[in-house]
């Protein structure tokens, strides 16, 4: 449950609009799950950086952000990698 809003918010859009635009390779997908995560953790550290958000927040977001970058990375290449292996026309996605 730690991941669960940043994937719901940022993951699960960012991975049906790379169905159709990334090959589906672990690599690329965990590429950009982490990259995704990266991004949003920016985010998080600039509104914190200018008090937009509670304080007493940061350390518990420091954690998952944290543990978001391995996880999410290897959710999103697990996710390009299985989408493969079931799509019904592979040989579409190769090319």
């Amino acid at each position: 449950m730690i991941g669960a809003i940043p994937y719901l918010l940022i993951g699960t859009p960012l991975l049906l609009w790379a169905v159709g635009r990334v090959p589906p390779r672990f690599g690329s997908y965990a590429t950009l799950g982490f990259c995704a995560n990266l991004a949003l953790f920016g985010v998080f550290a600039l509104m914190t950086m200018l008090d937009l958000g509670p304080r007493e927040m940061a350390p518990g977001m420091m954690f998952i952000f944290g543990f978001g970058m391995i996880f999410g990375a290897l959710w999103a290449g697990a996710f390009g990698w299985l989408y493969a292996r079931f799509h019904r026309n592979f040989r579409i996605l190769q090319t």
